[in-house]
């Protein structure tokens, strides 16, 4: 398989300006593709999930017409001592979706909420720009903790989340030229390449991968080449 390891900054224009192009498609070698037809509709099954897509939602759907982006991911709860509420919504899939959707790119985004999150105006926020949202409840989403510091920020993970399972996504959903995964906390495995089309554009937030999480531990990067690196 074929992925694009690119940050969302980089990834959104990169797209926007392939799909004005007209050459918004690449090939992307899936290996068994027959094998993992039959693997995808049995991950689908909410039965086998962690979290599920609530029935009563409403805002997901093929809508009139067929979403150029999909993407997925968690959205995570920053606490925020200037809410109301304590915290505010963040996350790479939440941002990604709201800046597609506003920069005219007909966007639908499969989203992990947490109970707290589900309802949250921010969700509403994405739905009134004209994302198409297939939800899905969590037991438990991401939390984090920000601390500017003269260092840089500090971030202190309060709950890691959960994986946010590969569910089944409307017909015109799954033909989408291209995707942005936006994992925020490494909860997107990979039965999410499932329903990618072999031809799509897909866009990797690889930073949602690189860290390693604990309930209240100071989030950690994943590989010590990734510090070196930045110091170069």
């Amino acid at each position: 398989t074929e992925i694009y390891t690119l940050s969302l900054h980089d990834a959104l224009p990169i797209w926007r300006h392939a799909a004005t192009a007209g050459c918004g498609r690449r090939e992307r070698h899936t290996a068994s593709a027959t094998a993992t037809s039959s693997r995808s509709s049995s991950r689908s099954d909410p039965r086998h999930v962690t979290g599920r897509p609530d029935p009563d939602d409403r805002s997901g759907g093929s809508g009139p017409r067929e979403p150029e982006v999909v993407i997925a991911g968690c959205a995570s709860r920053d606490i925020a001592h200037d809410d109301t509420r304590g915290w505010r919504l963040g996350g790479g899939v939440t941002y990604a979706a709201l800046t597609c959707a506003r920069l005219g790119v007909r966007t639908a985004a499969v989203i992990g909420l947490d109970s707290q999150a589900y309802e949250s105006h921010e969700v509403e926020q994405l739905a009134a720009a004209g994302v198409a949202l297939r939800r899905v409840r969590l037991p438990q989403g991401p939390v984090f903790r920000n601390i500017d510091a003269a260092g840089g920020r500090i971030q202190i993970c309060l709950a890691p989340g959960l994986p946010l399972p590969n569910v089944a996504l409307p017909l015109a959903w799954r033909a989408a030229p291209a995707w942005i995964l936006a994992p925020v906390a490494a909860e997107l495995d990979d039965a999410w390449a499932d329903p990618i089309p072999a031809d799509a554009f897909v866009a990797l937030g690889w930073q949602g991968l690189l860290r390693t999480l604990r309930a209240g531990a100071r989030v950690e990067r994943s590989f010590e080449s990734v510090r070196g690196s930045e110091k170069e």
